[in-house]
């Protein structure tokens, strides 16, 4: 058998930094832009405002940084164990000789299957006219006992409180506690909205959570649910309590119901709107009776 050598005179060779050039060149020259999936590992949220993390699937990983200027525009808080699907470029640090991924936008990978599957249902329902705006119901004019679906803790309850609070604190309001995320959330507030709805004791029902990704919403879009909104009796009114500058996003009971207010405005807030007018016309009523009695007065002195 023939044994092949090379002669060192024949072929310069490189030096590590040359070569490491060379990977560099060929890489990112190859591969400038990328669409790739995977799971996060490792994640790190250093004080700086950086990401960094590994993207892995069950055969190989690869290190990324998703740097502050990119990742403040990620509309969900990501962690370990995500499936995301990012588009980034394949950088190559010649001097540690490290491949990774700097990485321009990240998305859940799920989202894009979610939000057909949400546009389907959507679509099949309003066909059947769930969403028509003849089966809306006006307002309560006079709502005094209002039951409230949600998380029992965190800040959309709190901000859902605090404006009934502050614009008429004689309303009763009932926590009925829900899960509203996750595989049994659908479930849990179907539940609560038929034990709200059947009591007959309420004016008004507030199904609400804060917002999130379409992901995070998912137990809203479910199909039982958004008919359940609108065979109900009760004025029901979804919300999802977000700050002023946040995105609306939408679920299907925020189609069915009667009434959808817009951000910053939460349902707390709409439905005590009735509230300010009933007061009105009581304030109207004594400065009216106030006059006229001190027109009678006046009279009764000449």
């Amino acid at each position: 058998m023939k044994n092949f050598t090379t002669s060192a005179s024949q072929e310069t060779a490189f030096s590590v930094s040359q070569l490491n050039r060379q990977i560099q060149q060929l890489l990112e020259a190859s591969l400038p832009w990328i669409l790739v999936e995977g799971e996060i590992s490792n994640l790190a949220k250093p004080g700086s405002g950086h990401w960094y993390f590994s993207l892995k699937d069950d055969k190989a990983q690869i290190r990324c940084a998703m740097f502050k200027g990119k990742n403040s525009a990620v509309r969900f808080r990501p962690k370990d164990g995500d499936m995301v699907r990012l588009r980034a470029r394949v950088t190559f640090y010649g001097p540690r000789g490290d491949c990774q991924l700097s990485v321009e936008s990240m998305e859940s990978a799920g989202e894009g299957a979610l939000q057909q599957a949400f546009e389907r249902l959507k679509t099949s329902l309003q066909l059947e006219g769930l969403f028509d705006a003849k089966h809306k119901k006006p307002l309560p004019t006079k709502p005094e006992r209002v039951a409230i679906i949600t998380s029992p803790i965190g800040a959309a309850v709190r901000d859902m409180i605090i404006a009934f609070r502050r614009r008429f604190p004689l309303t009763e309001l009932t926590i009925l506690p829900s899960l509203v995320q996750g595989q049994d959330a659908a479930k849990n507030i179907l539940r609560q909205l038929q034990r709200a709805d059947d009591s007959g004791h309420f004016d008004a029902i507030v199904l609400g959570r804060g917002g999130g990704s379409l992901e995070d919403l998912w137990s809203f879009n479910d199909e039982a649910l958004a008919r359940a909104v609108f065979m109900q009796k009760r004025r029901l009114f979804p919300r999802l309590v977000m700050k002023p500058t946040s995105p609306l996003p939408t679920s299907l009971p925020t189609f069915a119901p009667p009434h959808q207010p817009p951000p910053p405005n939460c349902s707390a807030q709409i439905a005590t709107n009735c509230f300010d007018k009933l007061s009105n016309k009581k304030n109207n009523w004594f400065v009216a009776c106030r006059a006229f009695s001190n027109k009678v007065s006046s009279s009764s002195t000449l």
